[in-house]
């Protein structure tokens, strides 16, 4: 079980998801999570301090909703895919008769 996020790290979280969303081939940087802003759209509040937001994305990645991953020593966090083996396949039943 997941521990729940604060209001600040549900914006960061719902800020990188958006980000990989318009852009799924580029990673935000600190600064970008700071502006907030993902094209023209607001996803969150400014902030001015990138270490502000380095902190929530390490609360996140400690919470489990992050996976931290680095690219030339400069750590970048993508968003973790729940990955559940206990549900069903969502194939049509078909009528199955033994030989």
């Amino acid at each position: 079980m997941k521990y729940p996020m604060s209001k600040s790290q549900q914006e960061i979280y719902d800020y990188i998801v958006e980000f990989y969303k318009e852009y799924p081939d580029r990673r935000p940087t600190l600064r970008d999570m700071g502006s907030g802003l993902v094209g023209d759209r607001r996803i969150c509040k400014e902030r001015a301090n990138p270490e502000t937001c380095r902190r929530l994305c390490n609360f996140l990645h400690e919470k489990g909703y992050l996976e931290r991953k680095f690219y030339r020593n400069v750590a970048y966090w993508v968003p973790v895919v729940k990955q559940s083996t206990h549900e069903p396949a969502n194939v049509p039943f078909q009528d199955w008769h033994p030989s």
